[in-house]
């Protein structure tokens, strides 16, 4: 009915401890404690986990730091979330997630700062190629776990992304603004321009995905 386990991480290979994922490679140090102790029925379950010099498909991000601290059922965990690089903290996320029931569920604050994109590119799938540019901006993410709902505002800063089939490269202006909603990303009236002959178009549309 007691227990107290502790696991202490010291430079793992973050890449040896995280399953795969198809177009995810994943790198870095993981350093960190992991505990959790129970008395009888009740539970205190925490965690301080510190990844250095994190990696997503080979681009550098950082420092990232996961503070979670469990319930005393173990149903519902604080998340405080952070990536930073030098003084510039890109990435900042709070909330809570919720496993009580039979659907989890998530509610999670975002703050992006100059967040780059590049490690997406994978995700293109050889349609898009050379996702780059950095975002910022906030987003809140709520819901199933399974199919969260993602509302917010994004600002994009030195944009640009290639068509293969079309044989173009085009850059987006900066400032570009970005709406987040339900499971959609939408561009309204976003100015891009061909990086080789400097023509011009508008993009109006969204790009939907599925859970």
């Amino acid at each position: 009915e007691d227990k107290d386990v502790t696991l202490d991480f010291a430079n793992v290979d973050l890449a040896k401890v995280t399953p795969t994922i198809k177009d995810l490679e994943l790198g870095g140090n993981l350093n960190g404690r992991l505990n959790i102790t129970q008395l009888e029925s009740v539970y205190f379950p925490k965690s301080n986990l510190i990844i250095d010099n994190l990696s997503v498909n080979q681009f550098n991000l950082g420092s990232f730091k996961a503070d979670i601290l469990g319930n005393q059922s173990m149903t519902n965990y604080d998340v405080n979330v952070s990536l930073k690089e030098g003084d510039l903290e890109s990435l900042s996320v709070v909330g809570s997630l919720d496993v009580s029931g039979k659907n989890s569920e998530l509610n999670l604050d975002i703050n992006f700062n100059e967040f780059i994109l590049n490690p997406l590119n994978p995700f293109g799938g050889g349609v898009i190629t050379n996702i780059r540019g950095d975002v910022s901006g906030v987003a809140n993410v709520s819901g199933r776990l399974e199919k969260p709902q993602i509302g917010g505002l994004l600002s994009l800063n030195n944009g640009g992304l290639a068509i293969p089939y079309l044989n173009v490269d085009y850059g987006f202006q900066n400032n570009t603004s970005v709406r987040l909603e339900k499971q959609s990303f939408i561009f309204e009236k976003a100015l891009l321009t061909d990086i080789e002959y400097e023509s011009q178009a508008f993009l109006e549309g969204s790009i939907s995905h599925n859970n």
